[in-house]
């Protein structure tokens, strides 16, 4: 596809199979919420990127030659498990709510990319002329909460 000049400022850009870059093409999630028994659940939530291919200058594409495609990360996965317990003790004849949480974000500790761009002066589907950066690994977050 080659863009139609307007002006002396605008240039022909080529973009004929190249995909859209720093954003997966597809997502998917899961999730499910079970309440084992009142003001408890526990939250698995599944999330999966396909298709996400490294983020580009598209102004570098001037040339049919260059109109390469930019690289395509492998398709990543992601598991968190998400649990909490809300209770409402009475103080003073005030009902509160208190609540306790907890997660577990990448259960299965896979190890992905989360942003790959392009440092190269030309779009290139090559890893050498690439800066990626990974996700953490397993974390956990805690965290409380009072409603007055």
């Amino acid at each position: 596809m080659r863009s139609t000049c307007t002006n002396e400022g605008d240039v022909p850009v080529y973009l004929d199979g190249v995909h859209v870059g720093d954003a997966a093409q597809n997502q998917f999630q899961l999730g499910l919420r079970y309440e084992p028994f009142r003001g408890a659940y526990i939250r698995p939530s599944f999330l999966l990127f396909t298709k996400y291919y490294s983020a580009f200058n598209p102004d570098l594409i001037r040339d049919p030659a260059s109109s390469t495609d930019s690289y395509r990360l492998p398709t990543s996965r992601n598991l968190d498990l998400h649990m909490g317990y809300d209770f409402k003790p009475v103080y003073k004849d005030r009902v509160l709510c208190l609540g306790i949480r907890g997660s577990i974000l990448n259960v299965l500790n896979e190890f992905y990319f989360t942003d790959v761009s392009n440092q190269a002066n030309f779009n290139t589907s090559g890893l050498d002329q690439l800066q990626a950066f990974f996700n953490r690994g397993r974390t956990f977050t805690v965290g409380l909460s009072a409603t007055l």
